[in-house]
């Protein structure tokens, strides 16, 4: 039998729009001092590039303002030659940026030689990273007294101020990390005279048991953050502008005055197998009830917000965004985070990353806030988001799902992010499904679900992780 004839395809013209091209003579017409002025603005890595694209480009990467070395890309020796033969035929009359990472072992005369370099040509922003961490590179008293600054991170860096501080006027972002001795004296005397201060960050540093930062007669300073500072243990802060507080470590006497504009804070503490003190968690969380953004850990939750909560009557009202992370909890359970939330009355977004925390199901869930937890019917008519990363399906995690969907009247979605460890089973025993959750739960009929083995949605807290700092 022959096999019918298909029918010749239909052949399509597809019509291509040709891009325009540039003729091969063409030219850039700027004049010669607005080139070398774009390209000043440049890194110096990238200006240098630029000369073997035309002779016009020869020598315009000697007046960048910006000049970036990292030493972990090529040996001490020749990076050393390199970086005195950018100092050596650099011509502009402004370096804007200097930025350095070295491994410091017996070159500090080198080091040093740059900065002086930098400063005669008004340097605003220093940024010097020594990567040998059990040595400090000792940074002249006199750097502080530096007019041009604006910027300046400092990493494993010996820092002490001059007998009679008179520059840093304009010093706008003080970056400490892992210094070994810096004294309290210096940051209230920097905090306090620097009147242009907007941020001010230290990390990893060492020498200082009570902290004052006293900003009272500041116009901008907003953001301060402190992390795995260990030898601290009392920190005042006086600041009407301040917007931005984060801390990462033990919990300690910390008071905050007059901050009437904060509204972001991240306050993670560190897991701990000593009592923690519920009066300074309580005095914490007075000092900062008006803010909108809160990201912490449920070690805070468990110890101290309840407590507050109940005892000194306080309400987060403007609280629009809560984070928690569960891990290193010892004793949380489904109604201490119903007790949090009822005092979050105008809450908008919630985000619990459980991280292999189970919620404690012991004697005192049983005998004391089982019943409570059956009795919660607050109603969270604000409530438009909840996500909740390392789901496991547990029964607790499925009463506080069955909670929280009862309870937000408005809510839009519902996101859930299985732990890594439970993926196979979830698909394995099949409950990795949107099935294993009953719409009946829902009081927002409209509320979407959505699962996921691995994060997707694109929808993320504030603040993505628990630290700022590596």
């Amino acid at each position: 039998m022959d096999t019918p004839e298909r029918p010749p395809k239909k052949i399509v013209k597809r019509e291509y729009r040709r891009q325009p091209r540039l003729p091969r003579n063409f030219n850039i017409n700027l004049p010669e001092d607005a080139l070398d002025r774009i390209i000043s603005f440049l890194p110096v890595k990238i200006g240098m590039r630029t000369s073997i694209l035309s002779t016009r480009f020869q020598h315009s990467w000697k007046n960048s303002r910006i000049l970036d070395f990292d030493q972990r890309e090529m040996e001490r020796s020749i990076f050393i030659k390199e970086v005195d033969r950018v100092f050596d035929l650099h011509f502009g009359p402004i370096i804007q940026t200097f930025r350095l990472n070295f491994i410091q072992i017996g070159v500090e005369s080198y080091a040093q030689k740059w900065i002086e370099k930098s400063v005669e040509k008004k340097v605003e922003e220093v940024e010097l990273n020594f990567l040998d961490a059990a040595v400090q590179f000792e940074l002249s008293p006199e750097f502080f007294n530096i007019e041009s600054l604006r910027m300046v991170k400092l990493n494993h860096c010996a820092v002490d101020l001059p007998p009679l501080l008179k520059g840093s006027t304009f010093l706008k972002t003080l970056v400490l990390k892992g210094t070994a001795q810096v004294s309290a004296a210096f940051i209230e005397t920097i905090s306090k005279h620097c009147r242009s201060l907007e941020v001010l960050e230290i990390t990893r540093c060492r020498g200082f048991s009570k902290l004052k930062i006293l900003a009272e007669n500041h116009k901008n300073f907003k953001v301060f953050k402190i992390g795995d500072c260990y030898d601290v243990a009392d920190i005042e802060i006086v600041s009407p502008t301040l917007r931005s507080f984060h801390y990462h470590g033990k919990l300690i006497l910390i008071n905050i005055s007059m901050a009437y504009q904060l509204e972001d804070v991240l306050f993670i503490l560190s897991p701990t197998r000593q009592y923690i003190q519920f009066p300074l968690a309580r005095g914490f969380l007075s000092d900062i009830v008006h803010v909108t953004v809160l990201t912490t850990t449920a070690v805070f939750i468990e110890e101290a917000t309840t407590n507050a909560f109940s005892d000194m009557n306080l309400v987060m009202r403007n609280l629009r965004e809560l984070q928690l992370f569960m891990q290193g909890s010892k004793f949380c359970n489904i109604y201490d985070l119903t007790c949090v939330l009822t005092n979050c009355p105008n809450l908008e977004k919630l985000f619990i990353d459980m991280n292999g925390f189970s919620f404690e199901g012991g004697h005192y869930w049983v005998e004391h806030h089982k019943q409570l937890f059956e009795l919660y019917n607050v109603p969270m008519i604000k409530l438009r988001l909840i996500k909740i990363k390392g789901f496991k399906h547990q029964h607790h995690e499925m009463e506080m799902v069955k909670c929280l969907l009862q309870a937000a009247t408005s809510l839009e979605t519902l996101i859930l992010v299985t732990a890594k460890s439970y993926r196979a089973t979830a698909r394995t025993l099949n409950l990795g499904t949107l099935e294993s959750i009953p719409h009946s739960w829902k009081s927002s009929p409209n509320a979407e679900i959505k699962m996921y083995h691995a994060d997707r949605s694109r929808i993320d807290p504030t603040h993505r992780a628990k630290t700022w700092f590596r």
